[in-house]
């Protein structure tokens, strides 16, 4: 019986030590592997995001939902790597901007289960490129600003039955081909700097878009289409800062507009008369110039009328017809903001509780961290 006793006792001090070792050495082993895997993403171009849920949230690659590889200027990712960071189960958010990618980046990028939000702005990915992602079911947000896609690339965008968040700023699409892009889940479209002849916001356009919420056509396109017996609802920015566009007509097709961006230098009293109509207008915002001279307060100078800072041309009517449109609109409308703000709004992904990740153990939640070599905490 002694030998029995004995024979137990031991074997309950071996579980008890066992037990006691692996909640010391495995989170130090998981820690040493995090910091690892990390280091790898770092030497490859890339600073790591991670949500701060959990406690576990510095040593396991499960909360890592951001990866921005945007130190890989100019170079190719490193392949290993990359099938590595699509294979995390939380991933969310990829970015390459001003990167290379070829062929097989893109396959393995459309391996991902989770990803949703993907910039390639500035690359030289062309139209049939775009084909390689479209197995990406869960993306929801597409970055193409800046690279070589035209319109060849349109019929491909549209098998995204999910994208709510589309950006082909300063690429060789046209406003009068993408107007005709059709889906009900798209909420922000940004074509700034894109060749059209015209604004179409009639149905056969961009108010074909149901859900549309943010539209940002900055020095794109022509004169404005509207169709009278046509409305955008659920339109709540609009930024048409393009020569000389007219927004007659506008309140009534698109109500609920809380945020506008005009051209200030061709802004006409009847643009101004129009404002008044705008009831949901919150803020308008008159992207400014280098070459506009900056003045403060609200005063009349020859055809110019000063509003909070930005010069306002007045064409052609007389200072003082301006001047009574301007002021009456501030009256109807004292809480309107005007701002000379350059401002684009993205509301379709605000993620809280995110960390950032920095080389040397820096830790910011406002600001990109550095990257580089050395450890994690």
């Amino acid at each position: 019986m002694r030998i029995q006793f004995s024979l137990r006792n031991l074997l309950i001090f071996t579980a008890l030590v066992s037990i006691l070792l692996g909640g010391v050495l495995h989170p130090l082993y998981q820690r040493q592997r995090f910091q690892k895997f990390v280091t790898e993403i770092n030497a490859a171009g890339g600073y790591v995001i991670t949500s701060t849920e959990g406690t576990d949230w510095r040593t396991s690659s499960a909360h890592i939902i951001e990866i921005d590889f945007g130190a890989a200027f100019h170079t190719e990712v490193d392949l290993e790597v990359l099938q590595k960071v699509v294979l995390l189960p939380n991933l969310r958010t990829l970015s390459f901007e001003d990167g290379v990618l070829t062929n097989k980046h893109l396959e393995i990028l459309a391996s991902s289960k989770s990803l949703e939000k993907l910039s390639l702005s500035r690359t030289d990915i062309v139209d049939r490129d775009i084909e390689l992602l479209t197995s990406l079911r869960t993306l929801r947000d597409l970055n193409l600003s800046g690279t070589l896609v035209s319109n060849g690339c349109l019929p491909i965008l549209a098998k995204f039955q999910n994208l709510e968040v589309l950006r082909v700023a300063k690429t060789f699409i046209t406003l009068d081909e993408l107007c005709q892009l059709r889906g009900d889940s798209l909420r922000v479209l940004d074509a700034s700097y894109c060749n059209g002849s015209y604004i179409d916001l009639s149905q056969d356009g961009f108010g074909g878009l149901p859900n549309l919420n943010s539209l940002v056509l900055k020095y794109a396109g022509g004169r404005l289409k509207l169709d009278p017996t046509h409305q955008l609802p659920n339109l709540k920015y609009l930024d048409i800062c393009t020569g000389e566009v007219s927004i007659a007509g506008l309140a009534k097709v698109a109500p609920n507009i809380e945020e506008l961006a005009l051209e200030p230098r061709r802004l006409s009293v009847s643009d101004i008369e129009e404002l008044a109509l705008q009831k949901k207008l919150k803020k308008l915002i008159l992207h400014q110039h280098d070459f506009i001279p900056m003045w403060n307060g609200f005063r009349p100078m020859r055809k110019d009328v000063m509003i909070e800072g930005v010069s306002v041309e007045i064409i052609p009517s007389e200072v003082t017809d301006a001047e009574q449109a301007i002021s009456q609109l501030l009256k109807q409308r004292p809480n309107l903001l005007i701002t000379d703000e350059d401002l684009t709004r993205d509301t379709a992904f605000q993620y809280s509780g995110q960390r950032k990740l920095g080389a040397r153990g820096v830790n910011s939640d406002s600001q990109k961290a550095p990257v580089g070599g050395g450890g994690f905490f």
